[in-house]
Order: C-alpha cells, then structure tokens, then sequence
C-alpha cells in the first residue's frame, strides 16, 4: 500500500479471505434492509450479488468510457446513499479506470454530503500501459479525508485466484466493528494461505507482477485488434490500459444474454452477459470479454467466431444459430 502513496499501520488493516469477504463484511456494517447503494453502471455482478443479501435499494451512476456522469453522481450523492461502490482502477467488467478528475470529484461530492467510499482496487497492479492514477485512498488521506474511504485489495489477481488472501484498511473505529464480524465469519484468514503469499512476496513479487502484466499486454492487444478484424460495424468496444477484460456493445437488436446459450454450445465461446453487471435498466446488448488465461491464437478464433454471431443475429434478428464448425473459446 505504500507503493500506492497509502499509509497504514498494521492496526489499520483487516486480512480477507479474498476481496469477496472484505466486501460481505462491508456490507454487513453498513447496510440495514432498504437503505440505499450507490453503485455504478455497470459494476461488478459479483459485488451486487453480495450486497443483495443484505436487502439495499441500489442507486446507479452511468460509467463509461467518457467517465462518470456527473449530474447523476450529483443527484445520486447528494441523496446521502449509505455508501458508493467503485472500482477505480481497470473496472471488472469495462476494463476501464476512473480518471484523476472524477476520482477528486467523487471524493469532493462525498465529504460534502457525508458518504463513504468503498474502493475496490483488485486490478490496480494490473497496468500495462498509460500513467497510474492515485488511489482515491491516497487522495482521501493528502486531504485530511481518509476516515472517508474503505480500500479493498486482494492477491486473487497477482498470485492466485485459490488462495484467497485479500486485505481491507479503514480508519479505527470502521476496523473495530469489520474486526468483530471478520471474527464471526470465520475467526481469521487461512493462516497457511497467508504464509503462501508471504513468500511469493518476499521471492520476486515485483518481477512476477511485471511479468503477468507483459503477458496480458500481449493478450490484451490481441483481443482488441481481433475485434477489430472481426466484428461488424457498429460493434463497439473498450481499449484498456490494463486488468482483464474489455467491454463490448453489440449495438440495438443484438440480445447477448439471450445469445448467450448459442455461443457456449455452438460456437464454443464463452463471456459474461452484460446485463448481470447493472443494477437495473436494459443492457442486454453488452457482454464482458476476458482475456485472462486465452492464448492470442485462441483469443482470436473466439473473436472470429462471436463476431460471425452477431452478424447473423442483425441479419435476421434471431437470436440462436447453429456454428460450422467452430472450435475456439475465449
């Protein structure tokens, strides 16, 4: 965290089985059955999944490659939602980072009206091109603002998805309370798993980390030039500076969620529909790529194969077709 100008002590920080259960434990303080969210839109599914079994009403701010919405964060923060939801850095599912201006903008509109600021920063060490942008942590806390914001990271991106060791830091009287229901959950994290990270981290963490970060470039690069081969106009797309995933818009008319069962069982490629990463409101033309673990071969078949699908659905505006043929995956 000092490599992200974010200082800490150990007393500041709560160790998770992952960032899921940072999240859950979150959750588990601050929402009572009713009380509002702001999250963006889109956000991560998974963290919607979490925050759901705690009952809130979520308040959705557009995200997207022009950054936040700003009249609506407005609208949104000045209704005093119990908290906001971010992902600052290359967002699960856009691939896309909020910008210095909106990271100050937030933080601004949230001291102003009394909200706190979840930051979830899994893919920060994940940047592969352009220049890092201070966390909103860091920013809270060069303003005298730290209390305001809960920093959430994880070793699921840099080490293993398996281990489950992820970290939470928050001002003292917020790690009282997390301490109490982490102590509930689960007592504590798999000591042995953090012993794991511990010596991955002391043997060449830093070299590890560059390393992966060039293999993703790579893939990354791959993908985007593939839809842009592939892909019939219209279609659009992010471009990432780093993590995992790109974002695509198919256009109106093309239903990916509905396409979804056609292209895992004919076409043999797989994504995350885009409608499950919005709170609420119609993105059924969106899907989330990964590139992650496909090699560029691989990357570009899939893309090939998506692309002819979505062709043949504007075509005719049926959802569903039969492949020839195709055997590739993304």
């Amino acid at each position: 965290m000092a490599a992200r100008s974010i200082a800490v002590t150990a007393d500041d920080i709560i160790v998770t089985s992952g960032a899921q259960q940072a999240l859950d434990l979150v959750g588990k303080l601050l929402i009572n059955p009713g009380d509002r969210v702001a999250v963006t839109a889109p956000t991560f599914f998974a963290a919607l999944d979490t925050f759901n079994a705690y009952r809130p009403t979520f308040e959705s701010i557009p995200f997207s490659s022009a950054g936040l919405d700003l009249e609506r964060t407005v609208a949104v923060i000045r209704s005093k939602p119990r908290f906001v939801y971010v992902i600052s850095d290359f967002q699960n599912p856009t691939g896309l980072s909020l910008s210095l201006d909106d990271r100050e903008y937030l933080l601004t509109l949230c001291a102003e009206n009394g909200v706190p600021i979840l930051e979830d920063a899994a893919y920060d060490a994940l940047r592969y091109s352009g220049e890092a942008v201070p966390a909103i942590a860091a920013l809270a806390q060069r303003r005298g603002l730290g209390s305001l914001v809960i920093y959430v990271n994880t070793f699921s991106k840099t080490i293993s998805p398996g281990l489950r060791v992820g970290w939470l830091a928050a001002d003292p009287v917020a790690i009282k309370k997390l301490a109490a229901l982490k102590l509930s959950t689960d007592v504590h994290t798999s000591v042995l798993n953090q012993m794991a990270a511990l010596r991955v981290i002391d043997c060449g963490f830093a070299q590890h980390v560059r390393n992966i970060c060039e293999t993703y470039s790579v893939r990354c690069s791959a993908m985007l030039a593939s839809l842009q081969a592939h892909m019939p106009s219209g279609v659009t797309w992010t471009r990432p500076q780093g993590g995992l995933f790109v974002w695509v818009d198919a256009g109106p008319g093309v239903d990916m969620s509905a396409a979804f069962s056609t292209a895992v069982e004919d076409y043999a490629v797989a994504y995350v529909p885009g409608q499950m990463s919005f709170a609420s409101g119609d993105a059924r033309q969106t899907c989330r790529l990964s590139f992650a673990t496909a090699s560029p071969e691989r990357i570009e078949m899939g893309i090939r194969a998506l692309g002819n699908l979505v062709a043949q659905i504007r075509e005719s505006g049926n959802q569903s077709f039969a492949a020839d043929g195709v055997e590739s995956s993304i």
